[in-house]
């Protein structure tokens, strides 16, 4: 496991002899070298350079129970009483679903600075290395079935781009049905995980990755167009935890709100942050292949998708990929 207290040490982004990291670890220079591969592994932006030591380029920050818990509402006090803060987790959905598993939940907040086996949707993998995402995951208890999480991850969505803009980070767009876009670019994802009765009582696993800032290899990982907060708004010197806490207090409100009234309270607000609205995309099921202009999502979050016949059909979430089409 990474030790914390070398994080703690390298995070001012400056040159750190295996001596001095040594000595304040109490532990021999052979020791220092096997912890700096450890810290390679998990994704840190390493140098090490003979005769200076070792240094975490640009350096990071390191999140902090203590100042996200510091940004937190007196509403999102009240809603999420526990907060776990751990080093690492291998995914935050995953320890999520253990803690319900062994007791009651709601409103258990979990927030890992990296995990070892993040999860997308589909199965995809989530790449979230140490200090360079946002991972959280949220348990929520629903009393009436899945009916009422139609659009869900919509809510959610919506939530995070409120967070982002709060704190100067505008012009965010949504793609359905769990993105968060700048200009064609990924910068967060929602995965909804449901436990418990489909007709009655139900646990909702809402997790949220928030691309913060990511190596300089991380295509390597991401097969698809991305970006981060640190990229996009260098000027604006967005605090990881505060981006942290303003996240949990949006998502609180919109949950609340979503209990009352389902999505029918957000659709104006998401449609006017589509990413796809009016484009010609392809949308494919298991099964089959849909070509058409996105016109909006429906009340209860389902793809309105205009067929070139004039026919709109509606889609909803599950095992459904969109990729913009030719015009």
């Amino acid at each position: 496991m990474v030790n914390y207290e070398i994080l703690k040490l390298l995070s001012d982004g400056k040159f750190h002899s295996g001596q001095e990291i040594g000595f304040h670890l109490g532990v021999s220079r052979a020791a220092v070298w096997k912890h700096m591969q450890k810290l390679r592994s998990a994704g840190v932006d390493l140098r090490a350079v003979r005769g200076r030591g070792y240094r975490i380029e640009n350096g990071f920050e390191l999140l902090s129970m203590e100042k996200i818990t510091s940004c937190f509402s007196p509403l999102t006090n009240k809603v999420c009483p526990t907060v776990d803060l751990l080093m690492v987790a291998d995914s935050t959905n995953t320890h999520a679903r253990r803690e319900v598993n062994s007791g009651p939940s709601h409103g258990k907040l979990i927030i890992t600075e990296y995990q070892t086996a993040g999860r997308g949707r589909r199965g995809k993998k989530w790449f979230s290395p140490l200090g360079g995402g946002i991972t959280m995951s949220l348990v929520w208890y629903f009393e009436r079935g899945t009916q009422i999480l139609d659009g869900l991850s919509l809510a959610v969505g919506i939530a995070v781009r409120r967070a982002l803009s709060e704190l100067g980070c505008g012009g965010v767009q949504l793609k359905w049905p769990n993105d968060l876009q700048i200009e064609g670019k990924k910068i967060a994802g929602i995965l909804i995980e449901m436990m418990g009765d489909p007709l009655g009582e139900l646990t909702v696993i809402i997790g949220i990755g928030i691309n913060y800032k990511l190596p300089q290899d991380s295509d390597e990982f991401i097969n698809q167009a991305h970006t981060d907060v640190a990229s996009e708004w260098p000027e604006k010197e967005v605090s990881r935890n505060i981006l942290c806490g303003s996240v949990v207090n949006q998502l609180i409100i919109v949950l609340l709100e979503f209990e009352r009234h389902g999505l029918h309270s957000f659709v104006d607000e998401w449609q006017q942050a589509d990413a796809m609205m009016g484009q010609i995309c392809t949308l494919n099921t298991v099964t089959e292949t849909y070509v058409g202009r996105v016109v909006g999502v429906t009340q209860r979050g389902a793809l309105r998708l205009l067929s070139f016949a004039g026919e709109e059909e509606h889609f909803v979430g599950g095992e459904l990929t969109l990729r913009p089409g030719r015009q």
